[in-house]
């Protein structure tokens, strides 16, 4: 099968990497496109081939025009790639066309029922509240589930995200949920650690508004004195937002010896040596859906501390694999930390249960075969409709059906 892997701004690397590597390996034919890749991502994309194929041009103008002629530059470099893309497909004639993101749905809405004509179009749904109801612009608000509705299939990663894709509108039938599957980072394997006096709590990953790290901070400030020195609670990942509120926050509820921030890019090595050092890995999120650090860290078999949604609700039970707590709600979050850095023995079972709960994730070769299976129903689809299978909203989304 000739596979066209689209992820025009490479949100998601690690994850498209593994599953074009699979696809790959099962003899189908995969084009993996994608915008220029950054240093630092070389060392995630090596080997695999991505076709630096959008925004060739415009990605180097981004930075120094601002934020606000960025975007509109983004916008425009979009168009004129999608455009390139739709004539490069007609050229190839793939048989499923394949997007892990839409970073422009006004313009690829218009594009995916172009798209639709020449091959069956599937999207994977990695949020399904539209970047974790936390678009960086407008541009990624407009459209965001009007281009789903004009896709020929949709998967998911959660049975959550199936339900909130029906309450918008989109037909059951017409999504499919894959697990996600590990992400390799390092063998897993437990180096000897060092004594140390205090225990490791670790937030991993981009740094954005709807990870709460607002919420751990006042969850810190809430424990008692005498457990809360205890701690070493660690923050690190590169930010994608002015975290000067959040420095500012620290300072003011005293918590500069004990909270961490470490707010840079990680090497593969670097992220593995964290999550090594962790005694406890921590996701207070508002919204999340997927979550790539999950499944990065699982193999190190550390307990956890989450929020109750998507993902972890589904694949964490509460005290077997660590700690829910309802987003949002710091007390919960501080009884949470508080009671498993004064208990030892259950953070070392809580943390075996973890290893053992990533032993049962599917093989990245049993996500290959689903996502195929997924490609196959959305062909005989298309095969089966005169016309292009599905049915774009004609009146203009309404965010209220999502109160």
């Amino acid at each position: 099968m000739k596979v066209a892997m689209v992820d025009p701004s490479l949100f998601t690397i690690p994850y498209d990497r593994a599953l074009v590597d699979r696809l790959r390996a099962g003899g189908h034919f995969v084009r993996w496109f994608g915008r220029p890749l950054r240093d630092w991502e070389r060392e995630l994309a090596e080997g695999a081939a991505v076709e630096e194929f959008f925004y060739v041009r415009t990605e180097p103008l981004k930075a120094r025009l601002g934020k606000r002629l960025g975007i509109w530059m983004k916008a425009f470099g979009h168009l004129s790639s999608m455009l390139a893309f739709q004539r490069l497909m007609i050229r190839w004639k793939p048989d499923v066309i394949h997007f892990q993101w839409f970073p422009v749905p006004a313009l690829d809405n218009f594009f995916a029922r172009r798209l639709g004509k020449i091959a069956p179009v599937v999207a994977t749904v990695h949020d399904s509240r539209p970047f974790n109801s936390n678009p960086s612009s407008r541009l990624q608000r407009w459209d965001a589930y009007r281009v789903l509705q004009c896709c020929d299939h949709l998967i998911v990663h959660t049975d959550s995200a199936i339900e909130k894709l029906v309450e918008v509108g989109i037909d059951r039938s017409r999504v499919t949920r894959i697990p996600h599957g590990l992400l390799a980072n390092g063998d897993g394997k437990e180096e000897q650690k060092a004594a140390k006096d205090k225990v490791t709590f670790v937030q991993f990953g981009t740094v954005k508004p709807y990870k709460g790290v607002d919420v751990l901070l006042q969850a810190t400030a809430m424990i008692e004195e005498t457990v809360r020195n205890s701690l070493s609670i660690v923050v690190a990942g590169s930010p994608s937002f002015d975290v000067s509120e959040l420095i500012a926050l620290r300072r003011q509820l005293g918590l500069e010896g004990i909270v961490d921030f470490d707010f840079r890019r990680y090497t593969d090595r670097e992220m593995s040596e964290l999550f090594q050092r962790a005694d406890v890995m921590l996701y207070p999120y508002r919204e999340i859906e997927a979550s790539g650090v999950l499944l990065a860290s699982m193999q190190y078999g550390r307990a956890v501390i989450a929020s109750r949604l998507g993902v972890f609700e589904e694949m964490i039970a509460d005290g077997v694999h660590g700690r829910l707590v309802p987003p949002g709600d710091a007390m919960a979050l501080s009884l949470a930390i508080a009671e498993l850095a004064l208990d030892p023995k259950k953070r070392a079972l809580m943390g075996l249960n973890m290893a053992q709960l990533a032993n049962d994730v599917p093989s990245w070769t049993e996500i290959g075969a689903m996502t195929v299976r997924a490609y196959q129903t959305a062909r005989m689809r298309s095969i089966a409709s005169t016309e292009h299978p599905t049915t774009c909203w004609e009146e203009p989304w309404d965010e209220r059906r999502l109160e």
